[in-house]
């Protein structure tokens, strides 16, 4: 019966320094386009997190549980259809629903999910009485409350379903919502009618303890998500949550319920009532979704007025809201966004700079990511101010830090309790086994125990290999560390990418050189890039390379000092290990890392004017004793149309300057 129930259910030229870094979580144009999406650095070690680098893409045996709970969303009342969609959604999240069952959650199930937004009455009666709300209307704000959050958990991350939800109206229903919860609260709280008595100043002062207004704000932080995670990665759903009028609601909710002390900007600015910090979260959520489109950054938010509430939010005393809205800046200081300037002269960089030395890891990574984006074609003395307010030790602590290594030590520790290396393999970097005694990947996917235990239980084959993959992975707080680790180095190594690229770059290049030390710079550098054989769990070996994140900030860096003066490029090439190293990567698995090291030949190849012909002549003979050569004939079949041009113009460059000899 359940597979019959299932059935019907089915139905350019040298000199080129080469884009700019402006991190995963900017407006979508050609030069700020990157592979990933920023804020998934930061998700959990969860199976959701490893299913998205492949490392958990198993298809399991389905369990009549899941048609069952389908069943009660279709056929259920309200509080039981929201709450199996409920577990329906944490299922979902942890790679427990197969394929096809995907499917019946886009047709059949988000549907349902949506249709209880209820578009009714939000604030129905309340009971007289002190603090008291009767059944049914508690009932139906659970519902209202609860129903925009699991519809968020189940979007997020999902074009699908984030597509399925648009198209029956989703975004409609929560800007309905999001209107009636920003409205003032009825004129009888608690009970008591409002006016000037005694009772009713009482009731005035206990209003944000009152069942209706902490109500009101849990829709309003519900839908606020919601809209945020169905913005995350289409410019078409974007606009509909513009043209619902959704942006005004924002601003006003970005009002705390207290004014900010420290703040240097007048709150003024937004008006409506205070909101407690879950709500000024998710609304900064929102912000930072909507301004991945230019469009929308340069027309309604600016409109709207939100860079300055923002901005006074950045002074809030609860870190969360500080994390939130620091993310929530990064788009709205890049050089072509219009509320960049008056960001900056509100006094942002200062702000930034002291977020970035954080005690809080998010605020540290947030804060650095906003000035990459800050210094990126700023004028030459914004770059220096940032620069300096971070301060040379500040940078080369953050970007020599050890992520591939420094935890050896537990890793170690962890393999004799049956954890260790292993689930975080595709999300932080490259591994490549070398006698670690495991051959395919069948019996890399066994439970540890199972090789020297009997089973005390039976489970279907792709089950246990979930469970196994389950068991093997590290303690979040260790693989949190590791991912921020990661991601400081990463955004440090961009931030230096930005300092040193496009008009002023010599003049940078050089500050750059004369703060830390060339020799310094490239040691370190070097360093990050070379691979690293270590002791596994299993006692054979490892070669661990360095994180493709990592690898590409550092091309990039090179790149550009590769497209400064002629005396950037002869300090270069004398880096000969730096260059081996380099050369070797021409097969490496991002495609913007092959593109790099085009970019780095044809850069130390160009001439310019003033520029000695015998210099390029001596850098090409060394860029072939090196190798490139060969990896530039290795590259001329890539995948990547974009990899092939530049690897021909790079070929041309070296070529010409041989035969000119």
């Amino acid at each position: 019966m359940l597979a019959e129930a299932q059935s019907m259910f089915l139905g350019s030229g040298g000199g080129d320094d080469s884009e700019s870094s402006t991190g995963g979580d900017t407006p979508l144009r050609q030069r700020a386009e990157t592979a990933e999406v920023e804020d998934g650095i930061l998700h959990s070690s969860n199976l959701e997190t490893a299913s998205a680098s492949g490392e958990a893409d198993i298809e399991i045996e389905e369990s009549p549980l899941i048609p069952w709970l389908i069943s009660q969303v279709r056929s259920g009342d309200a509080t039981t259809r929201l709450m199996a969609t409920s577990v329906l959604t944490n299922l979902f999240k942890v790679g427990l629903v197969g394929k096809r069952m995907t499917q019946l959650l886009v047709l059949l199930v988000l549907p349902v999910l949506v249709r209880l937004l209820n578009e009714d009455e939000m604030l129905t009666k309340v009971s007289v009485g002190v603090g008291g709300v009767d059944s049914d209307t508690w009932e139906k704000w659970t519902i209202q409350e609860r129903a925009p959050a699991v519809l968020a958990r189940l979007a997020v991350d999902s074009p699908d379903m984030q597509k399925a939800a648009a198209d029956a109206g989703a975004i409609k229903r929560l800007a309905v919502m999001l209107r009636r919860a920003t409205e003032l609260p009825s004129p009888s709280v608690n009970g008591v009618m409002n006016g000037n008595s005694v009772e009713a100043v009482a009731a005035e002062k206990s209003k944000q303890n009152s069942p209706e207004v902490t109500h009101r704000m849990k829709v309003k932080e519900g839908t606020f998500r919601c809209l945020a995670s169905l913005a995350l990665f289409k410019d078409e759903y974007r606009k509909l949550i513009i043209d619902a009028g959704v942006v005004p609601m924002v601003v006003s909710s970005m009002k705390p319920l207290e004014p900010i002390p420290n703040a240097p900007v007048s709150q003024e600015i937004t008006t409506g009532e205070g909101n407690p910090p879950s709500v000024l979260i998710a609304a900064c959520g929102v912000v930072r979704a909507l301004s991945r489109s230019v469009s929308i950054l340069r027309t309604s938010l600016i409109d709207a007025g939100v860079a300055m509430p923002l901005f006074a939010l950045l002074h809030h005393d609860d870190i969360e809201v500080r994390v939130s809205s620091t993310a929530a800046v990064c788009n709205l200081v890049l050089d072509f966004s219009p509320m960049r300037q008056s960001i900056v002269d509100a006094g942002v960089l200062e702000v930034l700079c002291v977020h970035a030395k954080s005690e809080n890891a998010s605020l540290r990574l947030n804060a650095l990511w906003a000035l990459k984006h800050l210094i990126l074609d700023a004028e030459s003395e914004v770059k220096k101010k940032c620069f300096e307010g971070l301060g040379m030790n500040w940078f080369v602590e953050v970007i020599s830090g050890d992520t591939r290594s420094e935890e050896l030590g537990e890793d170690e520790e962890m393999g004799e309790n049956e954890e260790g290396e292993g689930a975080m393999e595709d999300s932080i970097g490259d591994l490549k086994r070398l006698d670690g005694g495991r051959a395919t990947d069948e019996e890399y996917y066994d439970a540890p125990e199972e090789r020297t235990k009997p089973k005390s239980r039976k489970l279907p084959p792709k089950a246990a290999a979930v469970m196994a993959q389950l068991e093997r992975k590290e303690p979040e707080e260790l693989t949190m560390r590791r991912k921020q680790s990661i991601a400081m180095q990463e955004q440090g190594l961009d931030f230096i990418r930005n300092f040193i690229c496009n008009k002023d770059r010599t003049q940078m290049i050089d500050l750059l050189f004369d703060s830390m030390g060339k020799d310094r710079l490239f040691e370190m550098l070097e360093e990050k890039l070379r691979p690293r054989t270590v002791k596994g769990r299993g006692g054979g070996t490892i070669l661990e390379l360095p994180p493709g994140e990592v690898v590409n900030s550092i091309v990039y860096i090179l790149v550009h000092v590769a497209a400064g003066a002629p005396s950037h490029r002869q300090i270069l090439i004398q880096r000969t290990e730096l260059l081996r190293i380099l050369s070797s990567l021409w097969n490496h698995r991002l495609p913007n890392v092959r593109c790099g090291l085009a970019w780095v030949v044809i850069n130390l190849t160009w001439i310019e004017e003033s520029e000695d012909v015998r210099a390029v002549r001596s850098r090409t003979k060394e860029l072939i004793r090196l190798g490139f050569d060969k990896s530039l004939e290795g590259m001329l079949q890539d995948t990547e149309l974009d990899v092939r041009e530049r690897v021909k113009t790079a070929r041309y460059q070296m070529e010409g300057s041989v035969q000119g000899e």
